[in-house]
């Protein structure tokens, strides 16, 4: 009433806002939209403009109009930060994801976490604005989709949030699995064995546990750790018997006996290797590092007939 009939009343700034909110508990979302702006464009100045200017954002995006939420949630926080961050942060992360804006959605996700990590005592306010995790699906969508643009600590960052090493079955085996894939790119490999183990805690796929050994294995060499790495190498092995797979375990056999200076060892892997695969990846590889060790061992016949055996099959590789 006093909105339609005293419209110079000083009580009108109070009554349009009581409106707002009236329609905002009835869940009548376009009404309570047009309330707020109609508020706005009177009052621009008024002291609920961040209050306002939020409401407007969150009926947008109940209404699952994601993309004319994202200005005004994110005005709002402007408008009050301590009020309104996180409130309206969760909402712009999730209209992100609906709206498929994925560099957007990364760079919010990211600053929400790293805001939460980085908070310590809270304000009275800042309490009531509650944080809200991050939902599963989210994080996860980020970590696989970041690593599978081989952006590995940006992955690696998203993944963690979800993993619970603490109680590593509760997190899943594929997620385990793109962790390890992470820390081995970015040679945290102390970190990358811990994600190995989780995993083959949790699967039971003879090659998908062979090629977990694998990489346990190569990590384990990285850290000097040899009596550990060979026996990854043996596990893998003992799952697969054929094929590449139980070739690169033979290879990583031969590396661990380098790296611990057994070059006897070392060159009846690689030699072996060399005769029961032809593969443009790893057979020149091997015969390379059978190469150098004749040649360090002053066996020069041996060397010369490994180097003719490769350039004979293997013509474009370059040693």
């Amino acid at each position: 009433k006093i909105i339609d009939s005293y419209a110079s009343s000083p009580e009108l700034e109070l009554a349009m806002q009581q409106k707002a909110l009236i329609f905002g508990h009835q869940r009548n979302l376009p009404k309570m939209i047009d309330a707020y702006e109609d508020l706005l464009k009177r009052f621009p100045n008024t002291a609920s403009k961040a209050e306002a200017t939020y409401w407007i954002g969150v009926g947008h995006f109940d209404l699952e109009n994601y993309a004319k939420a994202i200005t005004p949630l994110d005005n709002a926080r402007r408008l009050n930060p301590e009020g309104f961050t996180n409130q309206a942060s969760i909402r712009l992360i999730l209209a992100y994801y609906q709206l498929g804006q994925f560099s957007e959605l990364t760079e919010e996700a990211r600053t929400y976490i790293q805001r939460g990590l980085e908070s310590p005592a809270l304000t009275e306010a800042a309490k009531k604005d509650k944080r809200v995790p991050i939902p599963a699906a989210v994080l996860e969508y980020l970590g696989r989709k970041l690593t599978q643009e081989k952006k590995y600590a940006d992955g690696d960052f998203f993944l963690t949030q979800l993993s619970t090493p603490n109680e590593p079955l509760k997190t899943s085996a594929t997620i385990w699995k793109t962790l390890s894939e992470c820390r081995m790119s970015l040679e945290r490999y102390q970190e990358a064995i811990a994600a190995f183990d989780n995993y083959l805690a949790q699967t039971e796929d003879p090659f998908e546990k062979g090629t977990a050994f694998l990489g346990r294995g190569k990590a384990q060499l990285a850290l000097k750790m040899h009596d550990e790495a060979r026996e990854s190498a043996k596990e893998c092995l003992g799952l697969v018997k054929q094929g590449k797979l139980s070739v690169e375990a033979l290879m990583l056999l031969g590396d661990v006996c380098m790296s611990e200076g057994d070059l006897e060892g070392a060159v009846k892997e690689y030699v072996r290797v060399s005769q029961i695969i032809e593969d443009k990846e790893i057979t020149p590889v091997a015969l390379t590092k059978a190469i150098n060790i004749y040649l360090s061992l002053g066996n020069q016949e041996l060397a010369a007939e490994l180097r003719n055996q490769l350039r004979a099959k293997y013509a474009d590789f370059r040693e």
